[in-house]
């Protein structure tokens, strides 16, 4: 799915239910706007770049957060679930090489990804396993 470069704002929908990640998510998703706002609306690559950086350790620390709450709860699709992350990051590695190298065009690539992984990965990947553990009847637990 292709998304229009919008503004991409915080839902109840997108909740999973368990705090540290829904915040991890919302921070994501305000640093995924930045981003997006700073490459129609600016020419400072220094500013672009510390955004990018920003929302890669992000990424990063809220992939390995999860990770770890799945496997905690024992969820049956885990591993799925974990390459899944390992795809989104290899993608999104290969994009900032590129922008790295100085690739026309990459940035706007590289938004779009953002806006993909956000609808894609999150409804469809993350609301599984919300739905798994509310039918099992499992708590929602902070980490």
């Amino acid at each position: 799915m292709t998304v229009e470069f919008r503004n991409l704002n915080w839902r109840e929908e997108y909740s999973v239910g368990v705090p540290l990640l829904d915040n991890q998510h919302k921070e994501i998703l305000k640093s995924i706007q930045k981003v997006t706002d700073l490459n129609t609306k600016t020419d400072d690559s220094n500013v672009f770049s510390d955004s990018i950086e920003y929302l890669t350790r992000l990424m990063s620390n809220h992939f390995k957060d999860e990770e770890d709450y799945l496997s905690q709860k024992k969820y049956p699709f885990f591993n799925d679930h974990k390459k899944s992350h390992l795809k989104l990051m290899d993608g999104y590695s290969e994009l900032l090489y590129r922008l790295s190298k100085g690739d026309k065009g990459v940035d706007k690539k590289l938004v779009n990804f953002l806006h993909n992984w956000w609808v894609n990965h999150i409804f469809e990947e993350d609301m599984k396993f919300r739905d798994f553990f509310k039918k099992s009847g499992s708590t929602p637990s902070n980490l």
